[in-house]
């Protein structure tokens, strides 16, 4: 196991493996898994691999179920939760640099954002192609000996030599302004590719853009978001590891919509290098299971370092239909113990603390009824750089959920 993709795979599943059975799938069920793992590289070319944030998740809901308090998990896939985990840890560690103790932070003399050090990197690690254009590719009639089958070329994402007889499919939908919409065409002509898309589901159609997109996005303006990139310059993923489901060109073919998109200092396009793994995740929805049929788990479990070691209680979080498990609905109305500690909500809480200590005696303090929208408008540069990807070409028809109420709440009570 001498790739760099399998070792980072390998970290995170032997991590995964470690926690306890609490919000994972059980026999009957599938899941996604993602995870954010950190590189420190040393002297003689040595590094090391730490998991610093984990969630499972294939669930997303639809507009009906925004709210005016951001106290719910709208897109809960396992890659948008993990980046969601991945924040909490930046929190902590912009925190550390301010307390001058260990951080990945570097101050930067006379300016005001604080540097991620140059011994540090980040991957994301994928157990399947995300959602959304990166999980479209042509499907192959086997011919002449191999020791795979059909399916298990699939879930490798490998070509044999063959005509293409069917096209591997994405429930994610086209995006409603994106002017095209699929042909849904018996066989390869099934999907329009290259295109902008919706979270997959049923019933009331979500507004939460695909892994693919999202994926795209992270790579012009950084994973950090809005919010920290008030405090941090733009951190950006160095690679994506994949386990099934595969496609090299799919994966090309998604980035290279962004490829050329002009941005200003201190964002720029860094697409990460995308390779696959041979390690398989045992949760995965191709697994072997006899007769049985598979389900998506309905429930999803998140991590990140910030929160203690895996074993520990509370430390790993189980979320359903939004808010942390074991709430119904009507027990979940007004009741702070349901949020998840990912919602916007509490990523919002957390931002107030760490940026009014962030903020020098001389700043100019924010607003304690300030609103989560309007903070992030107070990040310029980024908004300005994400304006630059949603009238790119390809990304004119992103959708989201500025215009509607749940980006209008504030911490002031």
């Amino acid at each position: 196991m001498n790739s760099k993709p399998d070792k980072i795979a390998s970290t995170v599943l032997a991590f995964y493996d470690s926690m306890p059975k609490t919000g994972k799938p059980n026999e009957s069920e599938w899941t996604v898994l993602s995870a954010i793992v950190e590189e420190q590289s040393g002297e003689e070319n040595e590094s090391s691999l730490t998991v610093v944030s984990l969630a499972t998740g294939t669930k997303s809901s639809g507009a009906g179920a925004l709210g005016e308090s951001g106290t719910i998990l709208v897109d809960s896939h396992a890659e948008v939760l993990a980046r969601r985990g991945f924040l909490q840890y930046l929190y902590a560690q912009v925190e550390c640099a301010l307390d001058r103790k260990p951080s990945v932070f570097l101050e930067q003399g006379d300016q005001k954002l604080l540097k991620l050090s140059s011994t540090v990197s980040y991957h994301m690690y994928c157990s399947q192609a995300p959602c959304g254009d990166a999980s479209i590719f042509e499907i192959s009639s086997p011919h002449g000996n191999s020791c795979n089958t059909e399916d298990e070329d699939v879930r490798m994402g490998k070509r044999r030599r063959t005509e293409p007889v069917d096209i591997h499919r994405t429930g994610a939908k086209v995006s409603a302004g994106s002017g095209v919409c699929d042909p849904a065409l018996p066989g390869v002509e099934y999907h329009t590719t290259g295109v902008l898309r919706t979270k997959p589901g049923r019933g009331d159609r979500s507004l939460s853009m695909s892994c693919s997109d999202k994926l795209c996005r992270w790579a012009v303006v950084g994973v950090q978001g809005a919010l920290l990139s008030l405090m941090i310059e733009p951190i950006y993923l160095e690679s994506l590891t994949i386990g099934e489901f595969f496609s090299d060109e799919a994966c090309r073919r998604t980035f290279n919509r962004i490829r050329d998109i002009p941005c200003e200092n201190p964002y720029t396009v860094t697409l990460p290098v995308v390779r696959q793994t041979t390690q398989h995740f045992q949760g995965s929805k191709s697994r072997n299971c006899g007769s049985a049929k598979l389900s998506a788990s309905g429930s999803s479990l998140n991590w990140s370092k910030v929160f203690g070691k895996p074993y520990e209680k509370g430390s790993v979080e189980s979320t359903t239909l939004g808010i942390r498990s074991g709430f119904s609905k009507k027990k979940r109305i007004g009741n702070p113990k349901a949020q998840s500690r990912l919602c916007k909500a509490r990523l919002f809480h957390k931002f107030n603390q760490v940026y009014d200590n962030f903020l020098s005696e001389s700043d100019c303090k924010i607003a304690k009824d300030i609103t989560y929208g309007d903070a992030k408008d107070m990040a310029s540069a980024y908004c300005k750089a994400k304006r630059q990807l949603k009238t790119w070409e390809h990304f004119k028809g992103w959708q989201g959920y500025s215009q509607h109420t749940h980006e209008k709440f504030s911490n002031s009570k």
